[in-house]
This record gives C-alpha cells, structure tokens and sequence, in this order.
C-alpha cells in the first residue's frame, strides 16, 4: 500500500528509471526478450539497459550479464520475462541488488489457477522482505514520453499529459496508437497486471500528484485490496484531474473471462456504477469511447459546464436526427436569442435556411467564399451566451464534391474547420462531426482533416452519436465539480 510521500516517489522508478535491467533478455528475435532490449535501444531510452542472460555475451550489441547481481552499476527498474518457476529466485536477485522496482512480465500466476496463486504469493512475500515493489506479474511493460520508456515499436513518443493505467497490455497500446490519430499524446501509461503488490490504487494515486499528467484514463477488469480506499482516492482524485474509467467484465461470461486474465474477482457492476458515479469518475464502455471522451477533454475549449447547445450542419434529415440524440443524451437544442438570429438574417442567408436551432444550410453556402463565409456564421452562435458548445455536423461528400469538379478537394473543410478554431468565444466551445460513407477514400481525406484540426486544438468525431456522447460525459463532470463545489477544471491544455 502507498501511504505517503516517500511511497509515491518510490513509483517514479517505475516511469523514470536511471537503469533497467531485462532479465530474460534473448537474441532471438521471436522472443520478448529480444523485443523489450531492442524497443528500449531504438527508442533512445535515456537511461542505462543492462541485458541479463547468462548464455550470452552480448544482445543487441549490449553487454550482457549472467545475474542481476553482477551488474556493475545501481539498477532502478527489472524487466522480469522468464519462465514463471524461475520468477521467485530472479525476485531474490533483485531483493539482494537493492533494485526498487521488479515489472514481472511473465504469465502463470493467479490467473492460471490456485498453483499459480501460490507462486505469486510467495514472489510477494520475498519482495516484502525488503523495498522491493511488484508491478504485475502478467502484464506487458511501461510508457513515459519523456525518458523514451516505451511499450513497442509501433508507439509514438510524443510527449503529452493524458495517463493510462491499464489490465490489459493489448488496449494500453492501442489507446496510445488512438491519440496518434485523434490528437492526444500520453505523459505515461503502464500495464498493471494482476496486481500482486503494486495495483490501480496506487497507481492512481501516483497520477493524481503527477505534475505531467492532467487527464488519467483507467481499464479496469478487477479490484484487488480495499475497495473503500479505491473509491477515497478516487474521489479525491477527480476535484483536480477527471478519471475516464472503462470497466469491464460486468456480465457473467465477462467475470469469468477477467478472473482467467487477472486472477482476481471483478465484483457487481451495480456496484460499480454507483461507486465510478459517486466518485465523479467518467464512465465509458469502450476504448473508442474512451478516447472520444479524452479528445474532447483536451480539446473544447471552453469546457462545457451547461447542456444548451447548437447544431449547425447540412442536411434537414440529420436535422431531426440530431433532435432525438441529444433528447437521448439529456442536451437540450434551446432557441437562439432573438438577437443571434438578427445576427445571422443579417448575412443574407438564402431564401428558406432555417435559423432555428438545429441550423440547416445547404452546402453551397457552407462553400461560400471557399468555405470562410462559415466563419461569421459560426461567430453569430458562439456569442450566444445561453449556448454552452456549437457541434458542427458536417455530410463531407456533398461538401467536398463541388459540382464544377471532377475529384474530391478538402479546402473548403480546411477553410471551415479553420474558421470554427477562430469562433470559439470564452463562454462557448466548437466541436466538428465529419459525417461520410465508408468510402476508403473519404476515410482518408477524414483523418488527413483530423490532422489539420489537431494543430488547431480541434476536436473532430466520425460521428454525431460519438460527438454527443462525448459532450454530455464532459458536461456530467462539469456538473459533478459543480454541485460539489470543486473548483472548475479548465482544460488540459493545447491538445497534445
């Protein structure tokens, strides 16, 4: 358990190692051994990587070391990625090498049965004889930007200032890979495990002090320890930082299934919901979702802090549509102030645009003046102060497709998306939906836009049911702090 001060700086040699040991090194390229010495050298990691095999002399051009203990220098950190019986005697290395901090790759332990149990236990046990800290066993590694630690080959090294503390190795990789794309870079991420020693509980704690980290992302399948200690830290934790939290194993056949990956009992989801409700977390329920909610953490700017909203987009379909999902979200689609609909008969709107709320207007207006004219459109909305956030909800083909062109040009989205950065006001965010069919190449015109609004601070969705999601979860944690009278959380910066 992590109780204070020094415990916390403990954990900042799971993220800032001076040194890491992988024990179970290889040069065999098929083996994790292989791969963990060969992301940490390619990747530039900032400290010392000492490979320990004692059937070799060197990996990956490094020397290698037939013990832990016949390292010359100091090591923060061991790798451990060896067979789950010799786990035990490579913990008592560590123990005797004054390492701070053993991250047990290998699997075989609770999950696997009470066999497993027992050897996981009595790695704990060893570690507890000493200062030693357990961060697994069965897990996949750790990330932070900054000292290049990295999980793979295929993640990116930007530094950002969103934290994930995950069960599962996979998905804590692929969210990393999902903010490449959507515009949100990661401080630091772990995979956690089974969570013998070192589990969520600390880990969130360590995140909420973190001063690199502003917005902290959670998988949950199980809870180990005091649930009543989770649920303290974890309200203590969202007065200052919001906690998107994606539980999952809340059927019968999902328990079963968590209790075969971690080892421990996921509990009732009831519960559970009432516990992430209480405790002003953000409840997602699913990694997609989970990164929506994050885009639009760091990227509307302001945060929403009321449910009144304004739809601008073209198509009268989606005008309905849009109508019945945000009954569905609990937003309300309020009439603009008589003064912001002067505002906008003055711009000479063509016979028969709407200037009710939702917003119609065709796409040859969208494309005046090659996509600007939408720029005081947009700021005839934003100014309306009993409008709390703008969704653009934007059909890209009709727009993209001139009629005097032959090939699709994104220009005008360029232009708007510009336009929309531009007239956000201080009381009154924008986000955009770009709505199309699954054309592979409209895909990739969307992501190239989403690209460009990531320079902007931008949020972009693919969709206007992910968009509204999105909103009405930040706007749960508006009103959260609200209503607790916790200070307003105004943003998690640039985007990055």
């Amino acid at each position: 358990m992590v109780t204070s001060q020094r415990d916390l700086k403990l954990l900042d040699y799971v993220f800032h190692p001076r040194s890491i040991a992988v024990i179970g090194a290889s040069n065999d390229e098929k083996k994790y051994g292989y791969r963990a010495v060969s992301v940490l050298k390619t990747q530039h990691f900032k400290g010392n990587i000492y490979p320990v095999n004692p059937s070799a002399d060197m990996i990956c051009g490094l020397k290698s070391y037939p013990s832990v203990k016949h390292i010359p220098g100091k090591v923060d950190l061991a790798q451990i990625m060896v067979p789950a019986p010799l786990v035990p005697a490579m913990v008592k290395d560590c123990l005797s090498k004054g390492v701070k901090i053993a991250h047990i790759y290998t699997s075989g332990f609770s999950e696997a049965g009470k066999d497993g149990k027992m050897l996981e236990d009595q790695i704990v046990r060893i570690a507890g004889r000493g200062d030693l800290r357990i961060v697994g066993p069965n897990c996949l590694g750790t990330y932070c930007s900054r000292c290049r630690l990295a999980l793979n080959h295929r993640v990116g090294m930007e530094v950002g200032d969103v934290a994930f503390v995950s069960q599962s190795g996979g998905l804590t990789s692929s969210l990393i890979q999902a903010g490449n794309v959507r515009g949100f870079a990661f401080s630091k991420a772990i995979s956690v495990g089974n969570c013998a020693d070192l589990g969520l509980v600390e880990f969130l704690e360590y995140m909420a002090s973190d001063a690199e980290t502003e917005i902290i992302a959670m998988y949950i399948e199980s809870l180990r320890g005091d649930g009543r200690r989770f649920f303290n830290v974890l309200r203590k934790t969202t007065r200052k930082k919001p906690v998107v939290i994606f539980k999952s194993g809340n059927t019968r056949r999902g328990r079963e299934v968590a209790a075969s990956h971690t080892g421990a009992l996921t509990g009732d989801y009831v519960i559970w919901k009432t516990v992430l409700s209480q405790a002003g977390a953000i409840e997602v329920r699913s990694l997609a979702e989970m990164a929506d909610v994050i885009s639009g953490l760091k990227r509307l700017h302001p945060i929403p802090g009321k449910r009144s909203l304004a739809i601008i987009g073209n198509g009268g379909g989606q005008s309905v549509i849009s109508a019945d999902m945000c009954s569905e979200f609990n937003l309300d689609l309020n009439d603009l102030s008589a003064h912001t609909k002067r505002k906008l008969k003055s711009l000479q709107l063509p016979a028969g645009t709407s200037t009710k709320n939702p917003i119609d207007l065709p796409a040859s207006v969208l494309r005046r003046k090659e996509g600007h004219f939408f720029k005081a459109v947009l700021e005839g909305v934003t100014s309306d102060r009993s409008i709390g956030a703008v969704v653009l909800n934007l059909e890209m083909e009709t727009i993209i497709y001139d009629r005097s062109a032959e090939n699709p040009s994104i220009h005008y989205l360029v232009n708007m998306v510009k336009a929309a950065a531009e007239a956000r006001s201080p009381t009154c965010a924008v986000m955009v939906v770009l709505r199309s069919s699954d054309d592979p190449k409209l895909q990739s015109l969307k992501e190239e836009i989403a690209m460009r609004a990531k320079r902007l601070a931008m949020p972009v969705y693919w969709d206007l049911r992910s968009g509204l999601k999105a909103l009405e979860k930040i706007i749960y944690y508006s009103d959260y702090l609200r209503r607790n009278r916790f200070p307003k959380w105004t943003g998690g910066g640039n985007g990055t």
